[in-house]
């Protein structure tokens, strides 16, 4: 197998500081498309956002879909969003339907669906700064509805809590020398089902963006990590040091890390579309 390194010597290379992983759930950078044809990114979901989650034919989504539309109408400042599987004719028949004249958002590759858990319709998620705040599954009620839009989307600026920011004050932050691309970064196990099923996404990657996969396992069986991809390299870290600067909880875990050394987004768990994240990564340093 190629690029095989030490974890230590990943340590000694590349972190300057100790680090505590953000736990909470992000929108990840992207580009995606509208229902009409247009590119939204991440950066058009800042603020306050509601992402409402939906299928075509699906009773319960239309009647959650109406009572949303109720509730916005008598509150401002929050950019709401339908997200949907496919940009199919019964899509837009149900957008037109629904006198949608929200953003319609198109995850045909489920990015969205991915980092958010969306495992049934509909789920609403509320975002505030690109950060998760609140979520509605299905079955919610009228009055979990107003609840979730009053608290905390009732105060734009979101205070923390005296515990949060006491807790903000002593958390260490990741420090890394300049890199020279953007870096990829993944921890996976190597007996992780779940992280090999991200791995043909992650040497795709590889083959236009720096990337590291650590293995924080004895690595028995190779080849499941085995890639000729030209920018992946492997870092093996069985008593988890380097998952541990990064406060890793467990695996999957990926990080995507500037050029700055500064990290722009994690996440853990399997995350679908990773590509359309590396994407967004390299061009935005390609602009920047």
């Amino acid at each position: 197998m190629r690029h095989v390194v030490l974890a230590a010597t990943l340590l000694v290379l590349m972190v300057s500081a100790s680090a505590a992983a953000e736990t909470a759930v992000t929108l990840p950078p992207f580009e995606l498309t509208t229902l009409e044809g247009e590119t939204i990114t991440d950066r058009d979901l800042q603020g306050r956002a509601l992402l409402f989650f939906t299928i075509p034919d699906c009773e319960a989504c239309d009647a959650a879909l109406r009572s949303v539309q109720i509730a916005l109408s008598d509150r401002s400042g929050i950019n709401a969003a339908l997200v949907v599987p496919d940009a199919s004719e019964t899509v837009l028949e149900m957008v037109e339907d629904a006198e949608i004249d929200w953003l319609v958002i198109v995850d045909d590759r489920f990015l969205l669906a991915s980092v958010f858990a969306v495992g049934r319709v509909p789920t609403i998620c509320l975002l505030q700064g690109g950060e998760l705040v609140g979520r509605l599954e299905r079955g919610f009620t009228e009055q979990d509805l107003t609840d979730a839009l009053d608290d905390p989307f009732g105060d734009p600026e979101g205070p923390a809590s005296e515990e949060t920011a006491e807790d903000n004050d002593v958390i260490p932050h990741v420090g890394f020398m300049k890199l020279q691309e953007p870096l990829l970064l993944m921890f996976a196990g190597a007996e992780c089902g779940f992280c090999h099923s991200m791995l043909p996404s992650v040497f795709e990657i590889a083959e236009m963006l720096d990337t590291c996969i650590v293995i924080t396992e004895e690595l028995v069986e190779p080849t499941p990590f085995e890639s000729d991809a030209a920018r992946l390299s492997i870092v093996l870290d069985p008593r988890w040091q380097l998952a541990y600067v990064f406060d890793v909880p467990t695996v999957p875990t990926v990080f995507f890390i500037d050029r700055d050394g500064a990290i722009i987004w994690s996440h853990t768990g399997v995350v679908e579309g990773l590509g359309i994240v590396a994407d967004a990564v390299r061009q935005r340093a390609t602009r920047e």
